[in-house]
């Protein structure tokens, strides 16, 4: 059941989100996204405020946030037994939450792209050292930095017309 304090630690916190997660985890470029309902089916019990944060050094995660008016005893053990229900979710339960699908998504989007990205060097490599041989592959330090997929399939398309290694370092 929400207590009258947790509505207005609520109200609180709304009025500048970024300022209380750059208090509360003296972290300065932390930023506050969206304040969340943490009263979530699978965890029983009710917290304060649940809100999803980023940072460039920490990536995003979720700020959970209890605040007491009084001190109580038990809240050290309420807050290990939170911990430990998390610890314990099933797989299946995670595999239910929109997060989770959402993670997938940018995970095998992220694949994706970084296999492109290696067949592609792999291809350019391969190019290089056959038709020019160990000259042809001093130029893959200065390729392999190049992360744009488009400029790459140019780069391998260029190695296959090439009569020479000059006219690939120009487009390089």
């Amino acid at each position: 059941m929400t207590k009258p304090a947790d509505v207005s630690t609520k109200k609180l916190i709304s009025l500048a989100p970024n300022n209380w997660v750059r208090w509360v985890t003296q972290i300065p470029d932390i930023v506050a996204g969206e304040i969340l309902n943490s009263e979530f089916q699978w965890i029983s019990r009710e917290s304060d405020v649940l809100i999803r944060v980023s940072s460039p050094q920490h990536g995003e995660f979720l700020l959970l946030n209890e605040l007491q008016l009084r001190y109580q005893s038990n809240m050290p053990r309420r807050m290990r037994a939170f911990v430990q229900e998390i610890m314990r979710w099933d797989v299946s339960v995670l595999r239910e939450s929109p997060w989770y699908h959402e993670i997938l998504r940018e995970g095998e989007a992220r694949g994706k792209a970084s296999g492109e990205l290696r067949g592609i060097l792999s291809a350019i490599e391969i190019n290089l050292e056959l038709k020019f041989g160990d000259r042809g592959l001093q130029l893959m330090p200065q390729i392999n930095l190049i992360q744009d997929l488009e400029r790459l399939k140019t780069i391998l398309r260029n190695v296959i017309t090439a009569n020479t290694i000059e006219e690939l370092q120009q487009i390089l």
